[in-house]
């Protein structure tokens, strides 16, 4: 009894060796053989840079550069080829440290182009890749990286996978070959970064500041398109047709002019709807035009004049339509909101009362703006001039502007018109 039970602790330890060693089948899991015996923690640094990489492929998902996307993808692979080396550890946590730090440059120097073909039209994202291939020298530099990184990924291929036999074999055929991966990466991370004093973020910002350009000429035309569907009319001051009510000498009408500009531009104004009347020929029209071209420039302004001899402008129904579109080409803020709101109010009809053309066009851009908010001055002249009536239209229209005046703390409203309006 006791030589047996001497026997079976003498045969302990070599049982445990054994059930470490691989197996002859070769299909032990790959997270099993990553963790086992002494060489785990490098095999787990191996395995995680590698997923890392893959995750940085992913995000190529939304950089619609092909070159790029190329140049992740065979910095995964590398990555990959050099996990499955068994031998020279050290040579290959020196390729590893090399092909994360070429990996990282890549998402820092790309992330601007991300975020803009984020922004962008997927239908549009195409433009990324013609405005980069635009650039010879940004396309010169990604396509000699791409073929740095096959010439790499070529020499990885010579490297001998891993097998619990071949370490001692080939570990100095492997260790040349890791050494040369190292330098030939690092070696094409200097040239993508800088070649003739021109450093890539450099060329990668200039590709930004395009793609920006393109893309708001694009939501420009997008937003002309849309904002034209508004049919405003041509009756704002500086329309050819209120010339003849622009005559005020210089030099005029100096006081009132002071007044209105103060009013017009008081941040905190108690008092937001300004009713000018008097009698034909005071000037009144002459007074407001002055008053338009004063704040032109640094203030937001809308106007509307009156012309009993222009079909277009002396229709009621054309006035929130035309403050609008003349709004929404005043600032980009409102042209965004505006462009929203006239997509939403002409899915429910194309011709619509007065008051969901307010609250619609006007009302509801304008309370979205951000404050405090510069004062916004809408301007309407000559209301006597307005021909379609009907129903007492008028006096709806200047009730419901003046409601907007007390409810926006932010915007005024200057009425010219004879004292029987």
């Amino acid at each position: 009894m006791p030589p047996r039970s001497s026997r079976s602790r003498s045969h302990t330890p070599n049982k445990s060796i054994n059930s470490q060693a691989p197996r002859k089948s070769g299909r032990s899991s790959p997270s099993a053989s990553r963790f086992t015996g002494n060489d785990s923690p490098v095999d787990a640094a191996l395995s995680i840079t590698r997923d890392a990489a893959g995750l940085a492929a992913d995000l190529t998902s939304d950089l619609p550069v092909s070159g790029l996307s190329q140049a992740f993808s065979l910095l995964e692979a590398l990555l990959t080829r050099i996990e499955t080396t068994r031998s020279n550890k050290e040579q290959a946590r020196d390729a590893v440290r090399s092909i994360k730090a070429l990996r990282a440059a890549l998402q820092a120097s790309t992330e601007g182009i991300r975020q803009e073909a984020r922004r962008m039209d997927p239908a549009e994202r195409h433009v990324v890749e013609q405005t980069i291939n635009a650039s010879d020298e940004l396309r010169r530099r990604i396509e000699g990286l791409r073929k740095q990184l096959n010439r790499v990924q070529h020499l990885a291929g010579r490297l001998h996978k891993r097998r619990w036999w071949s370490g001692f074999f080939y570990a100095k055929q492997d260790a040349e070959l890791l050494g040369r991966i190292n330098r030939r990466v690092r070696e094409a991370r200097k040239n993508f970064k800088i070649q003739g004093g021109i450093a890539v973020e450099s060329l990668l910002a200039e590709v930004c500041d395009r793609l920006r350009q393109n893309e708001h000429d694009r939501l420009v035309r997008v937003h002309h398109d849309v904002l034209q569907t508004l049919n405003p009319a041509d009756a704002s001051y500086r329309s050819d047709l209120t010339e003849e009510k622009s005559r005020l000498q210089p030099g005029t009408r100096k006081n009132i002019l002071e007044y209105l500009t103060q009013w017009a531009t008081l941040a905190d104004q108690p008092h937001r709807v300004l009713v000018l009347h008097g009698r034909a020929g005071m000037g009144k029209s002459s007074i407001v035009h002055a008053l338009l071209r004063r704040l032109a420039g640094d203030h937001i302004t809308a106007s509307f004049f009156f012309n009993r001899g222009v079909d277009e402008c002396r229709d009621a129904y054309r006035v929130f339509s035309t403050l609008a579109h003349q709004l929404a080409n005043t600032d980009e803020r409102l042209r965004a909101l505006i462009v929203e709101a006239v997509r939403g109010h002409f899915a429910k009809g194309r011709s619509q009362t007065l008051d969901h053309q307010l609250e619609e066009l006007l009302t509801r851009p304008l309370r979205r703006l951000p404050t405090p908010t510069l004062p916004i001055l809408i301007a309407i002249d000559g209301v006597d001039e307005c021909s379609n009536n009907i129903n007492d239209i008028v006096r709806c229209m200047l009730e419901l502007l003046c409601r907007a005046g007390h409810e926006i703390p932010f915007v005024r409203i200057f009425i010219a018109t004879r004292p029987e309006e």
